[in-house]
């Protein structure tokens, strides 16, 4: 147990005790590992994301040094409930301005193995600065990115290597993008 979230004048709780438990309304399948953010750099953490079982991602608040009001908010949900089950990257791109990257796919369950449903990597774009920043994200304001497969060489022979579209993003309509992995063989993250 961290003392996630409180500032330095809230020093009575005892190492180990639980806080508060932030319920996530309409998750699915259990969390996977958080990405905690400090956003000022005071060393106490103002935001964790995290995604679950069910392809949701979720944005937790814990700028309040009142563990009664840290809260989560669902900022975006995979196509298909694609499974989340990594930890995000959480890049900073500006002052309250972050980019949220998470992979889908899963090899936690026996059938997993043979699930062969197409999964994708997505970047959500989150701006802390917005009045309302609790909307979520749909998949309809994500540009897509493709993959092509080419050949380099290299000492020992050729070599396929796999890049990335560089298609421009229009800030007034993307709020992130999205890249298909393969769709028939199972390729997940």
């Amino acid at each position: 147990g961290q003392d996630v979230g409180l500032t330095p004048t809230s020093s009575n709780y005892t190492k180990g005790e639980v806080l508060k438990k932030i319920n996530v309304s309409n998750g699915s399948g259990g969390l996977a590992t958080p990405t905690l953010v400090d956003v000022n750099f005071d060393g106490v953490i103002d935001y964790a994301y995290a995604g679950d079982y069910g392809g949701g991602l979720y944005r937790f608040n814990l700028t309040s040094p009142n563990p009664n009001l840290w809260a989560a908010t669902k900022i975006f949900q995979t196509a298909n409930n694609q499974p989340i089950t990594s930890a995000p990257a959480v890049f900073r791109n500006n002052v309250n301005k972050y980019t949220v990257i998470v992979g889908t796919g899963s090899e936690i369950y026996q059938e997993d193995l043979a699930a062969k449903n197409q999964q994708a990597l997505y970047g959500i774009f989150d701006d802390l600065a917005l009045k309302d920043h609790s909307a979520e994200v749909s998949t309809n304001d994500l540009l897509i990115q493709t993959l092509k497969t080419d050949t380099v060489s290299s000492t020992n022979g050729p070599i396929e290597i796999r890049k990335s579209s560089n298609n421009p993003i229009d800030e007034a309509r993307h709020k992130g993008w999205q890249i298909n992995l393969e769709a028939t063989n199972g390729e997940r993250i």
